[in-house]
C-alpha cells in the first residue's frame, strides 16, 4: 500500500550503492565467493556486485568471484562447499519468495556443522507484505533458529548510510565467531530496482587481501582455567583414556604441524586416537586407530577394550558402532572450541570449550615439565601439583596390535569388495592439497568401515550436520571453487536427488565425479526392513530402483562419463584432475581453447552382492581383532 501521500520516495541509486557498500565490505573481511540465483527483486544486490567485480584489479591474485546458479537450493549447498573447504564464508544471494526457502535444507546443514554462510534474501517492501503481491511470502526469521542471527533492516535510505559497513561487520563477526553458522540478511527493496552505485561510505579499516581469514573470528585463548586443567590432569592421570576424534577436531585450515603435534601428544601420553575420516586427524601415525568400527564390532574385543575415559573432541564420529560403545562409558569429557557438543545418548559428564589442540599441548605441558622436574621459563602454565602419568602400557600395545591386524587383514581383503574398493580408490586419487567429498550414505561408511588413513594435505568431507544426503553434487562444486582439485563420491540415489547440480558441476575443470550405481538405495540393505519385511515391499518403498539411466543423465547435462573398475579409479582421476587443472591455469595465447568436460566414472556394484561382501569382510575383520587380542573365536 502507499502511505497517505502517495508512494513511498525511493532513490535506486542508494539502494544499488548500499548493496555494493556490503559486499565490498565483506570483500575486505575476506569473502572470495558470492554465489547469486536469478531473479528481479534482488536487481540491486546483483547490481552492486557487478561493481565490486568491476573495481578489482584484473589480476588480483584472490579476487572475490561470483558463480550464477540457477538453482537456489544447488546454490546453498554450493556456499557449504566453499565453508567447508577454506573457513570463509560465501554470500548467497536470491530474489523474494519460493526462492529464499529452497536455501532452507543447506542452511541447516550449516548450522548444525557450524560453517559460516552470509544469506542475502531480497524482499518486497514493508507496505508490500500481506497485500497478495505476487512473489511476496513471509520471510521474517524464514530459517527460524537455524541461523545465529536475523537481520532486517529495512529499505536503504540515505540518512542510514553510515550503519551499512557496521551492519556488514555485524553479521560477518556472527557468522564466524566461535561457533560459526548462517547468518541471514533480508533487504527489501522498492521499485524502481536499477540505479547506479554512488559514493560508497568512507572505511578505515584495512583490506585483508591475500590474508587467509580464519574460520574463528576471536582470537584463540588459553584453552582452560587453571583449576579446570589441574582436574582433568588429576581424572586423566595414569588410566586408559580414548581420544575420540569426530568432525571439528581440528579446523580445516590447520596447518600440518599442528595435526601431527596433536597426535604426538596423544602418543606421549599413552592415548589412542580413534579417527574419524572427517577428523582431520586420521593419518598415518602410531596414535591413530583408522578403522575402529569393524574392531568394535566384536563384542568380546569391544568389552576388553572399554576405556576408563574417553576425551571426545569435535562431533561425532560417523560410526553407529563406535558411538554405541562410547555409550557404555560412564566418565566422558567433551571439547570443542565453540561449545556445540552433541550427546545424544546423554552420556557426557564434563564439557569444555577449548581448542582440541591447545587443551592436548597443555596436558603433555603438564607432563614432559614434571618429568623433566624443571619448571619451563616465564609463567608456568602446568597444572601445578598434579603429574600426569601415562597410561599403563599394556593400554596403547594393545591398541596397536589390534589395528594392525585389522589394517593387514583390510589390504588383502578390500578389493574384493567392488563399493569399499573404490572408495579407497577414490582417496588415493585425490592430489596433494586436494578434497575428498563423500555422500552421507554408503560412501561415508565405507570410509569409516574399511577405508585406509587419509594421506597428509588431503581433506574429507561429508554433510554429517542433518545427515541427509542432499546437495553432495554442490557442496563437492563449492568446495572446487576454492581452487584445490576436487573428488566427489556418491550412489547413484545421491546423484538423481541433485541431479541439477551437475549444471554446475560440468563447467568446473578441477572437479571429478564418482558414482557408485547399484541401482538405489544400498545402505537401506543394512537396515532391519530389508530383513523382516518381505521383498517386493522393501524394494518398492527403501530399495528405490530409479530405472534412471545415469550415465545417460549425466551425459546429457554435460559430463564426459566412463565405466571404471575400482582398480583404474585412482589413475583415472589423478589423469582427469591434472588434465582439467593444467587447462585451468594454462594460457590460451589469445584464444579460447574448447573446454574439457568434467569426468563423471561410474563404478557399477550390485546392492545384495555389496551387502554380502561388507557382511563377509566385517566378519573377517572382527575375527582378525580377536586374534590379535589372543581371543579364541
Amino acid at each position: 500500500m502507499s502511505s497517505d501521500d502517495g508512494p513511498v520516495p525511493h532513490d535506486p541509486d542508494v539502494a544499488v550503492t548500499f548493496a555494493a557498500t556490503l559486499i565490498d565490505q565483506w570483500r575486505r573481511r575476506g569473502v572470495r565467493h558470492v554465489i547469486v540465483s536469478p531473479g528481479s527483486r534482488s536487481t540491486p544486490l546483483v547490481l552492486g556486485l557487478q561493481w565490486v567485480l568491476d573495481q578489482q584489479a584484473a589480476d588480483a591474485g584472490d579476487a572475490l568471484r561470483a558463480h550464477l546458479v540457477l538453482d537456489e537450493r544447488s546454490a546453498a549447498f554450493q556456499a557449504v562447499g566453499v565453508a567447508r573447504a577454506g573457513g570463509r564464508p560465501a554470500v548467497l544471494m536470491c530474489t523474494s519468495g519460493t526462492a529464499a526457502v529452497e536455501y532452507h535444507p543447506a542452511v541447516v546443514e550449516a548450522h548444525l556443522a557450524a560453517l559460516p554462510l552470509l544469506i542475502c534474501t531480497a524482499d518486497r517492501p514493508p507496505e508490500l507484505q500481506g497485500t497478495g503481491a505476487p512473489q511476496t511470502i513471509d520471510q521474517r526469521n524464514l530459517f527460524g533458529t537455524s541461523v545465529r542471527s536475523y537481520l532486517e533492516p529495512g529499505p536503504p535510505t540515505q540518512a542510514g548510510s553510515r550503519g551499512w559497513r557496521l551492519l556488514a561487520d555485524e553479521a560477518f563477526r556472527t557468522a564466524t565467531g566461535l561457533r560459526p553458522g548462517p547468518v541471514h540478511l533480508n533487504l527489501a527493496f522498492r521499485e524502481p530496482l536499477v540505479g547506479a552505485v554512488g559514493h560508497l561510505p568512507p572505511s578505515t579499516d584495512v583490506d585483508v587481501g591475500d590474508h587467509q581469514v580464519p574460520m574463528r573470528a576471536a582470537p584463540l585463548q588459553e584453552p582452560l582455567e587453571r583449576s579446570v586443567l589441574e582436574r582433568l590432569v588429576e581424572r586423566c592421570s595414569g588410566r586408559r583414556v580414548v581420544v575420540m576424534a569426530g568432525e571439528r577436531a581440528v579446523p580445516t585450515d590447520a596447518p600440518t604441524d599442528v595435526r601431527q603435534r596433536m597426535l604426538d601428544g596423544a602418543a606421549s601420553l599413552g592415548w589412542p586416537v580413534l579417527a574419524d575420516p572427517l577428523s582431520g586427524l586420521r593419518l598415518d601415525h602410531l596414535a591413530v586407530v583408522p578403522n575402529f568400527d569393524p574392531i568394535l564390532r566384536s563384542e568380546v574385543v569391544a568389552r576388553s577394550l572399554l576405556p576408563d575415559l574417553v576425551i571426545r573432541l569435535g562431533g561425532l564420529v560417523s560410526s553407529k558402532v563406535g558411538n554405541r560403545w562410547l555409550a557404555g562409558v560412564a566418565e566422558q569429557v567433551a571439547v570443542d572450541p565453540g561449545g556445540w557438543f552433541p550427546d545424544p545418548d546423554q552420556v557426557v559428564a564434563e564439557r569444555l570449550d577449548a581448542e582440541p589442540a591447545l587443551l592436548i599441548e597443555r596436558l603433555v605441558e603438564t607432563l614432559d615439565h614434571r618429568r623433566a622436574g624443571v619448571t619451563p621459563e616465564g609463567p608456568d602454565r602446568s597444572a601445578a601439583g598434579h603429574r600426569l602419568k601415562v597410561a599403563p602400557p599394556d593400554w596403547t600395545d594393545r591398541w596397536r596390535r589390534v589395528s594392525q591386524a585389522v589394517a593387514e587383514e583390510l589390504y588383502r581383503a578390500r578389493p574384493d569388495v567392488v563399493e569399499s574398493a573404490a572408495l579407497a580408490a577414490a582417496l588415493d586419487g585425490v592430489p596433494a592439497g586436494g578434497h575428498l567429498v563423500v555422500s552421507s550414505s554408503m560412501p561415508v561408511r565405507d570410509l569409516e568401515w574399511f577405508g585406509p588413513q587419509v594421506p597428509a594435505g588431503v581433506t574429507v568431507h561429508s554433510n554429517r550436520g542433518a545427515n541427509g544426503i542432499d546437495g553432495v553434487i554442490a557442496t563437492a562444486v563449492g568446495v572446487a571453487h576454492t581452487g584445490a582439485p576436487t573428488v566427489a563420491v556418491v550412489g547413484d540415489l545421491a546423484m538423481l536427488h541433485d541431479v541439477g547440480s551437475l549444471i554446475s558441476a560440468a563447467a568446473v575443470s578441477n572437479l571429478a565425479v564418482v558414482v557408485i550405481d547399484n541401482g538405489g538405495g544400498g545402505i537401506f540393505s543394512f537396515l532391519s526392513q530389508h530383513e523382516l519385511l518381505p521383498d517386493d515391499q522393501f524394494e518398492r518403498w527403501w530399495g528405490t530402483p530409479s530405472g534412471v539411466d545415469v550415465v545417460a543423465a549425466a551425459s546429457g547435462l554435460g559430463l564426459e562419463v566412463a565405466d571404471v573398475r575400482p582398480s583404474e579409479l585412482a589413475g583415472e582421476l589423478q589423469r582427469r584432475l591434472a588434465a582439467g587443472l593444467s587447462e585451468g591455469t594454462a594460457a590460451t595465447g589469445g584464444s579460447v581453447a574448447p573446454r574439457r568436460r568434467t569426468a563423471l566414472c561410474r563404478v557399477v556394484s550390485n546392492r545384495e552382492t555389496n551387502l554380502v561382501q561388507h557382511q563377509r569382510l566385517l566378519s573377517k575383520l572382527a575375527a582378525s581383532a580377536e586374534a590379535a587380542l589372543g581371543i579364541d573365536p
